[in-house]
């Protein structure tokens, strides 16, 4: 029966982005998947499932590094863009300066 818990657990989780998965996004979603599964795959051995609850779901260390690398790049990119945008709007003269200087 484990092999077939982790048939469905794979094949539940395979369509779900690892952030998803481990922020607990979709988590009720992915466990509903899951039940399907094993309800079906396990009723013809006359095993009831009557439901799968996900309450931790741990990612290895690796993908833990990545993911944060992932959202530190995504601050980092956010952030650039809004500097590039101030730095070219304090670049554009106001009404005032712009009425100041045709005086000139």
């Amino acid at each position: 029966m484990t092999v077939g818990f982790h048939q469905a657990m794979r094949e539940a989780t395979a369509k779900h982005e690892a952030e998803e998965l481990f922020s607990g996004q979709q988590r009720d979603v992915i466990a509903k998947e899951a039940f399907r599964r094993m309800r079906n795959d396990l009723a013809p051995y006359g095993v009831e499932v009557e439901r799968v609850l996900l309450r931790d779901i741990s990612p290895p260390e690796t993908l833990k590094r990545a993911i944060e690398a992932k959202q530190q790049a995504e601050h980092l990119g956010a952030l650039s863009e809004w500097r590039d945008f101030a730095a070219h709007a304090s670049s554009i003269p106001s009404r005032r300066n712009r009425a100041a200087s045709s005086l000139f």
